[in-house]
């Protein structure tokens, strides 16, 4: 009888059981770390059970605005400045790159693109999703980058997610946290995080509409964006991650006061004027979606809004890295960045 047990075909049930944190080098038993292993160590501030989440998958629709507000820390943005020694950021220019990492799962192979970003600003990073391997998506990469990180929660996923999503997972496995948020990345210290969120709506109903993929996802949460401030050159900076946000612009110009901004995403050219910034994009023909190794699709879905002079050209990446000869999707977003003069 063959007793032995291959923890990686276990890692999506038992994920604990596999160090992830190193890989060997070579054919003798050298190792190389990829990041420190408190990386993957961690524990959300948003805690349900698995037990909790069915229940409510099953809860009247009447009730998943009240679900919703009774979410643990829903609107408490996680935050870790241990990563990058930088408390604040030094130099005359400032990049970022945007990308909806369509939940995160390559975060890896996204790096090759991300790593000489001063601030990265994500949608759809998982933690604890079964489409993602259980990983806390956003943690990952920033230790693996070096950057600290602020990850706010967008919805509470009751499902395992749409079509592409279960195309790729056994329909018995479970998510473990069941979490779907926004993440920023920055080389030094952010702080003074807020959300400002809307209502649940449809996300959370019993009949297939548009926006819960045809029934296939049941959600408690709300679109949402994610703002905070880092220091450059003793000045503060407003950096923002936004997804699909309704209304709440007035609160939005109010944190911005007259600091200068930048706030990415992906939402709507419009949303830039809305609270007083420039849409940033260089090229009308520069699309970011539906992208792939070979296309940036046919129209503008991720957008840069700010108030800072451009140094460089905004532009855009394929979501694409080659790696062994082949061609790795990324995900169905391209890639959007800039560089900015700071003043």
């Amino acid at each position: 009888m063959n007793r032995c047990i291959d923890c990686r075909k276990f890692s999506k049930v038992f994920p604990f059981v596999y160090d992830d944190t190193y890989i060997k080098v070579g054919q003798g038993n050298e190792q190389l770390q990829l990041f420190p292993s408190r990386g993957t160590m961690f524990q959300p501030l948003t805690s349900t059970t698995i037990e909790q989440r069915k229940q409510w998958f099953h809860a009247s629709s009447s009730e998943k605005q009240k679900l919703t507000d009774g979410i643990p820390n829903l609107n408490v943005v996680e935050v870790d400045n241990t990563i990058s020694p930088l408390d604040g950021c030094r130099g005359h220019k400032l990049k970022v790159i945007e990308f909806n990492a369509e939940r995160g799962k390559r975060w890896l192979e996204s790096a090759e693109l991300l790593r000489d970003a001063d601030v990265i600003i994500l949608n759809e990073m998982d933690i604890g999703m079964a489409r993602s391997d259980q990983q806390h998506t956003t943690r990952l990469m920033a230790y693996f980058l070096g950057m600290n990180y602020a990850w706010g929660l967008e919805f509470v996923e009751l499902t395992l997610g749409d079509q592409g999503d279960r195309n790729n997972i056994d329909s018995s496995e479970q998510n473990f946290h069941g979490l779907h948020g926004n993440a920023i990345l920055s080389k030094c210290k952010i702080t003074n995080t807020t959300i400002f969120r809307n209502q649940v709506g449809s996300y959370f109903s019993h009949k297939p509409n548009t926006i819960n993929a045809k029934g296939l996802e049941k959600r408690l949460g709300g679109r949402m964006i994610m703002l905070g401030r880092i220091m450059v050159n003793g000045t503060s900076v407003v950096i923002g991650s936004t997804h699909k946000l309704k209304g709440l612009r007035e609160e939005v110009k109010e944190y911005i006061h007259t600091s200068p901004t930048v706030i990415a995403g992906d939402q709507a050219q419009s949303f830039c004027g809305d609270v007083g910034l420039n849409v940033i994009q260089s090229d009308p023909k520069h699309h970011t979606w539906p992208a792939s190794c070979t296309s940036l699709g046919g129209h503008r879905g991720d957008n840069i809004c700010s108030n800072l002079k451009v140094a460089e050209d905004e532009y855009t990446l394929f979501p694409c890295v080659r790696q062994y000869g082949l061609n790795i999707s990324l995900g169905d977003h391209a890639l959007t960045g800039a560089l900015f003069k700071l003043p």
